[in-house]
């Protein structure tokens, strides 16, 4: 499916949040890509930023959406979602894809899938003995 917005895309894809989003990414494939998301207005949030929790996860969520709001950083503001992974074990790490809004689920899964196998090769070079 393709979504307009990032708004849309975590409502229908069943996501409380943009850490909702990002966690469940990391936390479901092996190689546990981040996620970062960059706005309209040139700010970038991290999935694990206290701001990506709002509304759901905090204590005073009307005071972290209004954060939100004054930083520019809503998800409906949303432009693009950057995706890479480092490599536990060594110094290595995937280079970030962007994929921009529209944004089309099959395409992210295909990208995140990349990223892993990316990953995967990169942590047997750096943690298999020869």
């Amino acid at each position: 499916m393709k979504y307009k917005t990032l708004d849309r895309l975590l409502k229908h894809e069943g996501y409380k949040s943009m850490w909702y989003f990002g966690r469940s990414t990391y936390k479901h494939v092996p190689c546990g890509p981040w996620i970062s998301y960059t706005f309209s207005n040139g700010e970038t949030l991290y999935y694990g930023d206290a701001l990506a929790r709002a509304p759901v996860e905090c204590k005073w969520p009307i005071v972290q959406w209004l954060k939100q709001t004054i930083k520019g950083v809503r998800p409906k503001q949303c432009i693009a979602i950057k995706i890479g992974s480092i490599v536990e074990g060594s110094d290595a790490e995937v280079e970030a894809r962007t994929l921009s809004f529209p944004l089309d689920m099959t395409d992210f899964w295909l990208v995140v899938e990349e990223i892993n196998g990316e990953a995967s090769i990169l942590w047997e070079e750096a943690n298999v003995m020869q």
